[in-house]
């Protein structure tokens, strides 16, 4: 580590000491980029001082299984071995408790889905209104191929929900989806990668999941999280990750996965 790189790092430190909500951006900010060995250097600072950064986004695993078949998703093209299933009422309301006591004010993103299509869940409506409801400062996002969509629309806009993200893998939900969206006089708008601000108000996004030809864009999603990840293909991370102190991924079953 250089000795300019040794300054900012120790006038940082006394920063996370103050404010825990500067570790994730200096983590991913210019000065820590292409420095595996800095990026190290902070979660070992995070272990040694006991710091625990906020947890800012949580994910709900409500359904493990789904209705579409996409070869870059493990559930995809029937790779799921797991038994089709549920979180029980049980398991889901404990979960929200829990993070009602963590922080009754807790304001981060809560998502309730994760590998699975969640509208497959009857309840899931009623869960993010429970979600509301227990933590009214979070922000309530949700992700889904928009199969089941026009079916639950009227459910959707009586929610408070606050993003959905639908992904058209196929021109006729593309259509469908569009079709209820206007009969309903909703607006919705491309995903650009960026949430507008929470208002109370249901904003609704979309992305385009397929060619021109109408097939889908599987081609070049294989190594990089459906394009969420860019550069991929050169030399390995020679470092940790430390999404783990910031995000919590929890399965039907309650477990806690990475």
């Amino acid at each position: 580590m250089s000795v300019e790189y040794s300054y900012k790092f120790y006038d940082k430190i006394q920063d996370f000491l103050s404010d825990k909500s500067k570790i994730l951006p200096f983590y991913y900010s210019k000065a820590t980029e292409n420095n595996p060995k800095l990026k190290s250097s902070i979660i070992h600072a995070c272990l040694t001082n006991k710091i625990l950064p906020y947890i800012e986004k949580i994910w709900i695993e409500t359904v493990n299984f789904c209705n579409f078949d996409c070869p870059f998703c493990p559930i995809g093209l029937n790779m799921n071995k797991d038994k089709p299933e549920i979180m029980s009422d049980e398991m889901f309301y404990h979960i929200v408790r829990m993070i009602h006591e963590y922080d009754k004010d807790w304001s981060g993103t809560i998502s309730p889905f994760g590998h699975g299509e969640p509208l497959l869940d009857p309840k899931i409506f009623d869960r993010i209104n429970h979600i509301k409801e227990q933590l009214p400062n979070s922000r309530i996002l949700l992700s889904t191929n928009g199969i089941l969509l026009p079916n639950r629309i009227n459910e959707l806009l009586r929610s408070k929900l606050d993003y959905i993200i639908v992904n058209f893998y196929k021109p006729e939900t593309e259509k469908e989806c569009y079709k209820a969206f206007l009969d309903y006089k909703v607006e919705f708008k491309y995903y650009n990668g960026k949430f507008g601000l929470s208002d109370d108000k249901l904003h609704i996004y979309f992305r385009r999941r397929f060619n021109l030809d109408g097939l889908p864009k599987y081609e070049d999603w294989y190594t990089n999280r459906v394009g969420v990840l860019n550069n991929l293909g050169g030399e390995p991370i020679d470092s940790p990750c430390i999404l783990p102190f910031f995000q919590l991924p929890i399965n039907i079953h309650g477990d806690i996965k990475y």
